[in-house]
């Protein structure tokens, strides 16, 4: 049994987890995704929450009004970190830009 210390990474490791099950499921029932979605998929999945902080709902308001943790998400991202440098190690094709384009859809729901 997997057991973690802190909810937020349980959170995230489950939402990849239920992103490849979803993946799977729908390739079971003719879905083709390219290598590139499915990467992308996986790291939206593990880095959907990476702006949050503390008790980020609770004070997100307060401690930030003006930002919300999809916007510090972003900012990390695009940010000289090293979650980018990872991101770009294992995509050469501008991973970080892209997952900024996707998690906007998927957070804001901006089409």
């Amino acid at each position: 049994m997997l057991r973690c210390r802190t909810f937020s990474f349980c959170h995230s490791l489950g939402v990849f987890h239920l992103f490849v099950r979803l993946e799977t499921e729908l390739e079971h029932k003719g879905f083709q995704f390219s290598e590139e979605e499915k990467l992308l998929g996986r790291c939206l999945g593990l880095l959907h929450d990476i702006g949050h902080g503390p008790l980020s709902h609770v004070l997100e308001g307060i401690m930030t009004p003006d930002k919300r943790h999809e916007t510090w998400a972003i900012e990390i991202i695009t940010a000289p970190t090293e979650i980018r440098c990872v991101l770009e190690s294992m995509d050469s094709g501008g991973c970080p830009k892209r997952y900024v384009k996707y998690s906007k859809v998927i957070l804001n729901g901006s089409w």
